[in-house]
C-alpha cells in the first residue's frame, strides 16, 4: 500500500513543530537510527496511542525533513516489519512549501497485543518517557492492563476444598438447575482448573478470600471532614472501617455500613440539625460496579470515602455536633468524655481546649502502614 504525501500550510507545520512532547506525542530528528525510533512506537502502542513526527530537530524544533520519500526507506522498512501499516499503524508524509524536506508522521493506535521494539523489548509510554518492560513481572502487568490476560482466571495455590466445601457455595448450589454438585458446577464454570480454585472462584465462594489474596479484595470505608480529593489523616472523622468476606457479602455489608455512616451525618437546615438519607439502590449500584469491575491484580482495597462538603465548613456545625454529644453524655449520666486527636491537627486541639478538654495521655493511631501519634483529651462532667 502506497504511503500518501499530504501538503500542509505553514501554520499547520508550526503547530507540529511546537507540539508539547508528552504522553501522546513525540518529535524526532531524521538522523536518529530507525531501530531506536521503534522504542517510541512500541511505547505509544502499548499505552494509549499517539503520534510520532520524524524530521523535526530535537532542541531547536526546526522542520528538517527527508529530502524525498526514498530517503525514508530505511525507516519504513523496519517500521513495516514490526508495525505493519493497517488498523493500528498509519504512515504519511507531510510537506510544507515554507520548509525544506518532508516529515514522516506515524500515527499509532493503542494495540490489543503487546508490541516489541527492534531490540525485542516492549516499552510503555509514561509522559515523555519510553519505559522498558524488561522483566516478566512488568510484561505480565502490561498484559493485564491491556486485557490480554486476566488475573481473575489464574489459579490460586490453595486446595479446591476452600471453595468446594464453603457455606457460600452450599447455599448457592441449592438454587442451580438442574441439580448438580458444588465441585462439578465450579469446574464447569472454570472456577476450578487443574484441581485449583481460580482467583474468581476464591473471590465469589471462599468464606475469607482476604486470607488467600491479602490486600487484593477488601473494602475500606473512610469518613472525612473535607471534600478534598486527597484524604488526609487530620481530616478523618472516625477510624476507617474494613469490610471483608466474599464479594457478594461485601457489597451488601458495604452498602449497609455506608448508609449508616451517611445517615449519621447531620445537615444544617432552617429547623436546625437534621439527619440526611441516601437511597440504598444508588449505593448498591455504585458498589456493585466497583466490586465487579475493579482490577483484582492490583494490591489495594476498594476505598469508599465520605466527605462533608466544603460549603458546610465554618458554619459552626462542629460546635452544634459537640453540644449534641455532650447532651447525650449527660443524659447517660457519664462521668467524663474522652477522645483522641492527631497531634498535628492544631485546629481540632484548640477547639477541644476551648470546650474544656485537657490532655491526659497519648497513643499510636495506625492508618495503613503510617503510625502517627494521637493526643488523648478528656472532659470531666461530674465532680469527683
Amino acid at each position: 500500500m502506497a504511503i500518501q504525501t499530504n501538503k500542509i500550510n505553514k501554520e499547520q507545520a508550526d503547530k507540529i513543530r511546537l507540539i508539547d512532547e508528552g504522553q501522546f506525542a513525540d518529535l524526532k530528528a531524521k538522523e536518529i537510527a530507525p531501530k531506536d525510533l521503534t522504542n517510541t512506537i512500541s511505547s505509544l502502542a502499548n499505552a494509549d496511542g499517539g503520534d510520532l513526527y520524524i524530521g523535526i530537530t530535537n532542541k531547536t524544533r526546526e522542520w528538517d525533513g527527508f529530502s524525498n520519500i526514498e530517503a525514508a526507506n530505511g525507516h519504513l522498512q523496519i517500521f513495516e516489519e514490526l508495525f505493519p501499516l493497517g488498523t493500528d499503524f498509519q504512515y504519511e508524509f507531510l510537506q510544507c512549501d515554507a520548509y525544506i524536506g518532508i516529515v514522516l508522521h506515524v500515527q499509532v493506535d493503542k494495540t490489543r497485543s503487546v508490541m516489541y521494539a527492534s531490540n525485542k523489548v516492549a516499552y510503555l509510554r509514561r509522559g515523555a518517557q519510553n519505559l522498558p518492560m524488561n522483566t516478566p513481572e512488568k510484561i505480565r502487568r502490561l498484559e493485564l492492563t491491556k486485557g490480554i490476560a486476566s488475573f481473575e482466571s489464574e489459579t490460586v495455590n490453595c486446595p479446591k476444598e476452600l471453595i468446594v466445601e464453603s457455606s457460600i457455595i452450599a447455599n448457592f448450589i441449592k438454587e442451580v438447575v438442574p441439580t448438580t454438585t458444588s465441585e462439578a458446577w465450579l469446574k464447569k464454570q472454570n472456577l476450578i482448573v487443574n484441581n485449583r480454585p481460580t482467583v474468581a472462584g476464591v473471590l465469589m465462594f471462599a468464606e475469607e478470600p482476604q486470607a488467600v489474596l491479602p490486600k487484593h479484595c477488601g473494602v475500606k470505608i473512610y469518613r472525612y471532614k473535607s471534600r478534598d480529593l486527597e484524604g488526609h489523616r487530620d481530616l478523618l472523622a472516625d477510624q476507617p472501617i474494613t469490610i471483608e468476606g466474599d464479594i457478594y457479602s461485601q457489597i451488601y455489608s458495604a452498602v449497609k455500613v455506608t448508609k449508616e455512616i451517611t445517615e449519621q451525618i447531620p445537615k444544617l437546615s432552617e429547623a436546625g440539625i437534621e439527619n440526611i438519607s441516601y437511597p440504598p439502590e444508588t449505593l448498591h449500584e455504585i458498589l456493585t460496579n466497583a466490586v465487579l469491575h475493579r482490577d483484582y491484580s492490583i494490591k489495594d482495597d476498594i476505598h469508599i470515602r465520605i466527605y462533608v462538603l466544603k460549603e458546610y465548613h465554618e458554619k459552626k456545625i462542629g460546635q452544634l455536633l459537640y453540644q449534641k454529644a455532650m447532651e447525650i453524655a449527660r443524659q447517660r449520666n457519664a462521668g467524663y468524655v474522652w477522645l483522641g486527636v492527631w497531634e498535628e491537627n492544631e485546629r481540632a486541639i484548640n477547639f477541644y481546649k476551648k470546650n474544656g478538654f485537657v490532655e491526659f495521655d497519648q497513643h499510636i493511631f495506625k492508618l495503613g502502614n503510617d503510625e502517627q501519634t494521637d493526643i488523648m483529651m478528656k472532659l470531666q462532667l461530674k465532680c469527683k
